[in-house]
C-alpha cells in the first residue's frame, strides 16, 4: 500500500509536471505540423500574348493561319505539406512542400500548310506545372487569447515543367522540358487557435518569378489557402 508520503511526492510530481505544460502552452513554443489548400494563380500569364507566339510559329513555319480561338486557365486547385518550430508566440520557422498544380493554355484553328496539301484543323497546347519545397521565417502578432496576424518570408526551391503539343492534319509533336530555381515569396495571414493544440489559418502568398527565364519562362504565383496545422 502506498504510503503518505509517498502519495504526497506523486501528487507533487504530478502538480509540478502539470505546471510545466501549461507553461509551456502559454509559452506558445513548440513543434507543429499541417496542411493547406487552396487556390493559386499564374500572374503573368497573358492569353494575347500566348497567342501572338502560336500564331508566330506557325507562320514562320510556313503555316498560313485562315482562322482560330484560343482558351487560358491560369489558376488551379493547389495543397501544401508543412512543419515547423515555434521558438515563442512571436516567431518561428518552417519547411514544407508545395503545389500549384496545373496551368493550361488551348488554341484551335484551321491553317494553310505550305506547299501542296490543302488548309487543315490544327491545335496547339501547354501545361505549365510548378511545384517545390519551401523554407521560410514566420512573425506572428497576438489578437487575444484565440487569434493572431502573421506575415512570412522564404525561398521556394521550385521544379518547373512546360509540356507542349501541337498538330496539323495528322501529323504531331510533343515536347516537355524542365527547370529548377530558387524564388522568394512572402505572405501574410490570419490564424485561429483552438485549445492547446489545434489552429486554423487564412493565407495569402505571392511567390515570385516562378520558373527560369531561359528555360521556362518566369511568373509570379499567387496562392490562397485555408490551412489546418497541429501543436505537438
Amino acid at each position: 500500500m502506498m504510503s503518505k508520503r509517498t502519495g504526497l511526492a506523486v501528487m507533487v510530481g504530478l502538480a509540478l509536471s502539470l505546471a510545466s505544460t501549461a507553461s509551456f502552452a502559454e509559452d506558445g513554443s513548440g513543434w507543429y505540423f499541417g496542411v493547406t489548400g487552396g487556390e493559386a494563380k499564374a500572374a503573368d500569364l497573358d492569353q494575347a500574348t500566348l497567342d501572338a507566339i502560336v500564331l508566330d510559329s506557325f507562320e514562320s513555319n510556313g503555316a498560313q493561319v485562315l482562322s482560330g480561338r484560343s482558351t487560358l486557365d491560369d489558376s488551379d486547385t493547389s495543397f501544401s505539406l508543412f512543419g515547423g518550430y515555434r521558438f515563442s508566440e512571436y516567431f518561428a520557422v518552417e519547411a514544407g512542400y508545395v503545389d500549384f498544380g496545373s496551368f493550361e493554355y488551348r488554341s484551335s484553328g484551321v491553317v494553310d500548310p505550305i506547299g501542296p496539301p490543302p488548309p487543315a484543323p490544327a491545335t496547339y497546347s501547354v501545361d505549365f506545372e510548378s511545384s517545390g519545397f519551401t523554407a521560410s521565417a514566420l512573425g506572428s502578432v497576438p489578437l487575444g487569447s484565440s487569434f493572431d496576424l502573421h506575415g512570412r518570408a522564404g525561398i521556394l526551391f521550385a521544379d518547373t515543367k512546360i509540356t507542349e503539343s501541337a498538330s496539323i492534319g495528322t501529323a504531331s509533336a510533343r515536347d516537355s522540358y524542365s527547370a529548377n530555381s530558387q524564388d522568394l515569396f512572402y505572405g501574410i495571414g490570419v490564424g485561429l487557435h483552438l485549445a492547446q493544440h489545434w489552429s486554423f489559418s487564412l493565407d495569402w502568398q505571392q511567390f515570385k518569378d516562378v520558373g527560369d527565364d531561359e528555360e521556362t519562362g518566369e511568373s509570379d504565383v499567387n496562392r490562397l489557402s485555408l490551412g489546418v496545422s497541429y501543436r505537438l
